[in-house]
C-alpha cells in the first residue's frame, strides 16, 4: 500500500532539491562575476590598483558576516523563516545587474570600482541574511544525511552550467570589438539576470509550520554579545572546529588574487588569464564531486583536514611561480591553473565546518551558534585587503 506523506514530509523532500536548483543557480550566477577573478580583473582595469580588488574581496565576506550579527539579534522575533528570506530577496537579488547601465551611461575608473564595491556589498549584505534563514529552515525541516549532500550537489550542478556561463564571460572579455565599458556591461546583466531567476527558486522553500509569536521580544546588546561568550564557553568541541576555520579562512584569502599574482610574476598573456575563468568553475565541479564523496565515506572531519591540505599545495606551487617566472621569463601557465584549480576546489570546503557545527550543538542554540561562527571569522576577513 502506498504511503501518504505527512505536510512536513511534503515540505523536506522539496525543499531538498529546491535548495539543489536554488544554490546551483547561485553559483551559475557567481561565474560571471567571480570575485577570484573577474571582479578583481575589472577593479585592476579600472584603477590598476590592488588595494581596492583586495577590499572587495574582504567586503564580500565581512558584510555577510555583519549582516548575520544583526539579523541574529531579531531573529528570535521572526516567526515565519520562510516568509522573511522570500521578502529579503525579492527586494535584493537583482542589484548587481544595476552595474551595466551605470556602465554604458559613462562611468568608468574609480567611480566604477566603488559602484561594483558598493553593489557587490549590498548583494552580500542581503545573501547573509538570506543564508542565515536558508541554513536554519535546511536545518530543521531535511534529515542530516540528504542535508550533508545539498551544497555538493550545488556545486556540481552549478559548476557544470557554470562552466558554459565563463566560457561567455571569457568571450566577452576577448571580444575586440567591444569596449571595456560594454564588456562588463554584459557580465553584469547576465549576471544580475539569473540572480532574478535565483530568486523564484527561493521563493518554493518552505518552512515547517511554527507557532506565531505574540509579543516582540525586546533586543538589548550587551546581552545579546554576552550570550556569544556563554555559547563559547560552553562547547569545547565548537571551539576546536572553529580555530581550525579560522586557518581555513586565513588561507583562502588569497585565493581572490591568485589571477593576479600570475600575470604579475607568472608572466601570463592576456589569453591564458582569462582561461582562469573556467578553470576555476572546473575546481568547482570537481570539488563539488569530491566532497559529496568525502562527507559520506569519511565525514566532515576528513573535508576539514582536505581543506588545510589544498592550501599548502597552492603555497608551494606560488613560490615555485614566484623564484621561475621572473627569472625565466616564461609563462607558469601550469603552475598557476593548478593554483586556481584547486582554490576552485577549496570554495565549497567550508561545508564541512558549517555541517559539523550543524550536527553537534544543541539546536536549541544552534542560530547562536551559526551567528558566533560568522563573528569569529570577521576580523579575518580583512587578510585579503
Amino acid at each position: 500500500m502506498k504511503k501518504t506523506l505527512t505536510e512536513n514530509e511534503r515540505i523536506a523532500r522539496r525543499n531538498y532539491y529546491l535548495m539543489i536548483a536554488e544554490g546551483a543557480s547561485f553559483w551559475i550566477a557567481a561565474s560571471f562575476i567571480d570575485g577570484n577573478a573577474v571582479i578583481s580583473v575589472f577593479i585592476s582595469e579600472a584603477t590598476g590598483s590592488l588595494q581596492l580588488a583586495g577590499l572587495a574581496a574582504a567586503l564580500r565576506s565581512a558584510m555577510t558576516i555583519v549582516a548575520q550579527f544583526l539579523l541574529g539579534m531579531v531573529i528570535m522575533n521572526v516567526s515565519n523563516f520562510g516568509r522573511a528570506m522570500h521578502t529579503i530577496a525579492f527586494s535584493s537579488r537583482w542589484v548587481i545587474a544595476l552595474m551595466a547601465p551605470l556602465l554604458l551611461m559613462g562611468v568608468t575608473g574609480t567611480p566604477a570600482a566603488i559602484c561594483v564595491i558598493v553593489l557587490v556589498s549590498l548583494f552580500f549584505f542581503s545573501d547573509g541574511l538570506v543564508g542565515l534563514f536558508w541554513t536554519e529552515i535546511g536545518a530543521r525541516t531535511v534529515p542530516p544525511r540528504p542535508r550533508a549532500a545539498i551544497q555538493g550537489y550545488q556545486q556540481v550542478f552549478g559548476g557544470i552550467a557554470g562552466l558554459g556561463a565563463a566560457f561567455v564571460v571569457k568571450a566577452l572579455m576577448d571580444a575586440p570589438t567591444l569596449t571595456f565599458a560594454q564588456r562588463y556591461a554584459w557580465i553584469f546583466g547576465m549576471c544580475g539576470g539569473v540572480y532574478f531567476l535565483n530568486m523564484f527558486l527561493l521563493y518554493g522553500i518552505r518552512d515547517f509550520p511554527r507557532e506565531k509569536i505574540q509579543h516582540w521580544e525586546r533586543v538589548r546588546l550587551v546581552p545579546y554579545l554576552r550570550s556569544f561568550v556563554e555559547l563559547w564557553r560552553a562547547d569545547g568541541n565548537f571551539r576546536r572546529i572553529m580555530y581550525g576555520r579560522i586557518l581555513y579562512v586565513v588561507s583562502s584569502m588569497v585565493s581572490s588574487l591568485i589571477v593576479l599574482f600570475g600575470s604579475s610574476r607568472g608572466n601570463l598573456t592576456p589569453t591564458q588569464i582569462s582561461s582562469m575563468l573556467y578553470i576555476q568553475v572546473i575546481g568547482q565541479i570537481i570539488g563539488g564531486f569530491a566532497w559529496v564523496r568525502v562527507t559520506k565515506k569519511w565525514g566532515n572531519t576528513a573535508l576539514m583536514v582536505i581543506s588545510h591540505v589544498l592550501p599548502v599545495l597552492i603555497a608551494v606551487l606560488g613560490i615555485a611561480v614566484h623564484f621561475i617566472g621572473p627569472a625565466t621569463g616564461r609563462s607558469c601557465f601550469g603552475f598557476v591553473a593548478v593554483m586556481v584549480l584547486m582554490a576552485g576546489m577549496n570554495l565549497s570546503a567550508w561545508l564541512g565546518y558549517a555541517h559539523r557545527v550543524i550536527d553537534t550543538v544543541d539546536p536549541k542554540k544552534r542560530t547562536g551558534y551559526l551567528v558566533l561562527q560568522s563573528i569569529i571569522q570577521f576580523p579575518f576577513t580583512f587578510c585579503s585587503y
